[in-house]
Parts: structure tokens; C-alpha cells; sequence
């Protein structure tokens, strides 16, 4: 990146790092931060799912949803499958499950996969909701929700 940085440049980075400083403070007084052992595991799961660098042009290795194998680890000699969109070797529990009539099965598509495609169909106000954006009504209304 070219020096010195462009006062475009510089306002992005003053404004991410008051939202970064806001969440920090959010995650604290929650109780977050408290249980270090913790974070470093859901750390090491996250880049387990993770194991190589995200390409941020893909949709869905780059959504900013998470499998629930990264706060909850599957257990010991879960069966893992391959997610047809994230490629993300992933445990039952994290795929979408179709029931009709009376049979069950498991669709070959990640529950997170298939939010980012119901999201990529939204009509209204994608923009905002676009995994990367840092339009200021996108962050505020992340912030909003972590202060509920």
C-alpha cells in the first residue's frame, strides 16, 4: 500500500478501528474474552475449517457466517462430509436436512451455503448484507445486534 495513505484511506481505517474498539468492549463486558482456554479452541477450529487462505471473491469461504462445528466441535468419530459449495469438511449437524413424506436426507449443501444463496436472492438492500461491505448502516446494524 502506497505511504502515505490517502485520507479516504485513513477514514476507513479510523472507523474500523472505532468499531473494532466497540466490539472489543461489547465482547468484555459480555464475558467473552473470560474463558481464554475456550477462545483458543474455537481459534483452532475456526482454522481448521479455514486451513487455507479464504478467497475473497467466493461467496461462500468468505460469508461472514460460521458452521456450528467451530463454537461446538464435532465429537470424536463424527462422520464428515464434504460441503458441494464451501468445499469445508463439515459434520452432520451443520447440513440442511430435507424431510418430505416420510424420508429424511441430508442435502449436500452446508447450512451456511445455503443462507449466503437465500441472502444473495434478497431483493432489497443486498448491498448491505453482502459479505465485505462496511457501509456504515451494515456495521451498525451488526453492532446492534451484539448489544442485544
Amino acid at each position: 500500500m502506497a505511504r502515505p495513505l490517502s485520507e479516504v484511506n485513513i477514514a476507513y481505517a479510523t472507523e474500523d478501528i472505532n468499531l473494532l474498539s466497540q466490539m472489543h468492549a461489547h465482547f468484555l463486558a459480555s464475558g467473552y474474552l473470560d474463558d481464554k482456554a475456550g477462545l483458543r479452541k474455537v481459534t483452532a477450529r475456526y482454522l481448521l475449517v479455514h486451513s487455507t487462505p479464504v478467497d475473497w471473491d467466493d461467496i461462500y469461504q468468505s460469508s461472514d457466517l460460521l458452521p456450528h462445528d467451530i463454537i461446538d466441535a464435532p465429537k470424536d468419530g463424527a462422520v464428515l462430509h464434504t460441503c458441494d459449495r464451501c468445499k469445508r469438511e463439515l459434520s452432520s449437524k451443520c447440513f440442511v436436512i430435507e424431510k418430505r413424506n416420510r424420508t429424511v436426507r441430508r442435502l449436500s449443501v452446508c447450512k451456511v451455503c445455503n443462507l449466503t444463496d437465500v441472502r444473495e436472492e434478497l431483493p432489497v438492500r443486498k448491498e448491505e448484507l453482502k459479505v465485505g461491505s462496511k457501509s456504515k448502516r451494515g456495521w451498525e446494524a451488526g453492532l446492534k445486534t451484539l448489544r442485544r
